[in-house]
Parts: C-alpha cells; structure tokens; sequence
C-alpha cells in the first residue's frame, strides 16, 4: 500500500486489491473507524484508494500505514460476500447524503458524459 497524498491528520493510500473489490472496502471502512482517533474513512473500490483524516495525539500515521496493511492482508483471503450491501461509516461532513452534495451529483451527472465522469474519481466519492 502506497501513500498518495499526505496532509497533517489526513492521508490517501492506494492498493490495487481494493479494484473491484466493493466488499473488502467496506469491510476496511468499518475496520479502520474502529481504531483510536479516526474522524473520516472513505474506501473506494472503483480507484483502490483510501483516504484516512486522523487526529494525530491519538494514532501516528506510520502506526495506521502498519494497521491498514493488516487488515487488508487479514480480509484478503476471507474474500468477504460480494453482494453484501455497504453503508456509509463514520464519513462525518463530508456525507455524500448531504442536500449539497446530492445536487452537486445531479449537476455533474447532467454536465459531464460517462466518460468524463468516470476519468475524475476526485469529484465523485464512492
């Protein structure tokens, strides 16, 4: 697993076993809100990305690294059901239920053509 992005109490990492793997990112969302000081957790299963914002008193990003490594090599041989519906946890202010960001969905659905919209995973959160 590869840090992409690295900001104070924030960080992305991508791993290629989450690529369409829409059960093991769920199950690493649910795992990974468990830990000590975790504010927001989104796994994508369309980029392979994760994106952790953390309070840094709480857990160091090296010790979270180490822990999401884990559990992703813990998950990988469970292969966990596939048609298992996934909820969105602990994804704070930044729902993708919010009003604002439910029209910012239709807006771009209606602007952008499929192509488009599946080439900028960044304005589409899974």
């Amino acid at each position: 697993m590869a840090p992409l992005s690295i900001l104070p109490g924030r960080v992305r990492y991508a791993d290629s076993r989450l690529i369409g793997n829409e059960s093991l990112a769920c199950h690493l969302e649910s795992r990974i809100c468990q830990l000590p000081g975790i504010r927001l957790v989104s796994a994508s299963h369309r980029t392979g990305r994760v994106l952790v914002e953390f309070n840094e008193c709480h857990v160091s990003r090296d010790d979270l690294a180490q822990r999401i490594n884990s559990m992703l090599s813990d998950a990988q041989p469970l292969q966990v059901d596939t048609g298992a519906l996934c909820t969105p946890v602990a994804r704070g202010k930044h729902s993708p239920f919010a009003p604002g960001r439910i029209l910012a969905d239709m807006a771009l659905h209606l602007i952008l053509p499929a192509p488009f919209d599946l080439l900028l995973p960044a304005l589409r959160r899974s």
